[in-house]
């Protein structure tokens, strides 16, 4: 990060192996910035400014020093590697969050409209904090729900919503098949939604 011409960096040297996927997460404010390797805390500066007065481009994966100020159009230093899935939050975690990010395992709400997106069941169940419906925020299954059609078949028979400790759990099953449900998602704190026929038409869950 920079302010008025200054560099803030966290370097982390030999900590990657070739062919190797990692969970990567990175901090800032109040406490400084804070580099995760899987969860783990490799790298800090103590530097608090964030982004504010900068005008450079936010660049994933590259080097955009050279760039015009709010256009990426110069882009160099590519990573060589791919990255899966980008997430950009607008809060600061602590390191008991970014270990449970990087276990896959929980997703966080913000003050704003949050769309959680669900691409594969993997045989464990997602939790999601401070999902607020009030706010405009939703589930997207559209990719897993790929064998359901409307015309023909009941939502039933692929999505069941119950209630379990004070949380909602949403549980799916990709063929529709009797047996084959498995409970997906987890929604921390929020009891009393109705069934997922209602919840498809209000938007909150998007087959």
């Amino acid at each position: 990060m920079q302010d008025d011409g200054t560099s803030h960096e966290i370097r982390v040297e030999n900590v990657l192996a070739v062919g190797q996927e990692y969970h990567f997460s990175l901090t800032f404010g109040s406490d400084g910035m804070n580099a995760y390797l899987d969860g783990v805390l490799v790298g800090s500066n103590s530097y608090t400014g964030g982004l504010s007065g900068n005008t450079e481009p936010i660049v994933i994966g590259a080097n955009q020093w050279a760039s015009s100020n709010n256009t990426a159009d110069n882009i160099q230093g590519a990573l060589k590697g791919e990255i899966s899935e980008v997430r950009l939050y607008n809060q600061a975690f602590d390191e008991a969050e970014i270990s449970e990010l990087a276990l896959g395992k929980t997703l966080y709400g913000t003050d704003g409209i949050d769309v959680f997106n669900f691409d594969t069941l993997d045989h464990q169940t997602f939790m999601i904090e401070a999902f607020d419906v009030s706010q405009g925020d939703a589930i997207d299954i559209s990719d897993i729900l790929t064998s359901y059609d409307v015309q023909d078949q009941a939502l039933s028979d692929f999505i069941q919503i119950s209630e379990s400790n004070g949380n909602t759990v949403i549980s799916v099953s990709i063929t529709g098949e009797e047996g084959g449900f498995q409970a997906a998602l987890e929604i921390i704190g929020l009891v009393g939604l109705p069934d997922a026929e209602q919840l498809v038409s209000d938007g909150v869950l998007i087959i």
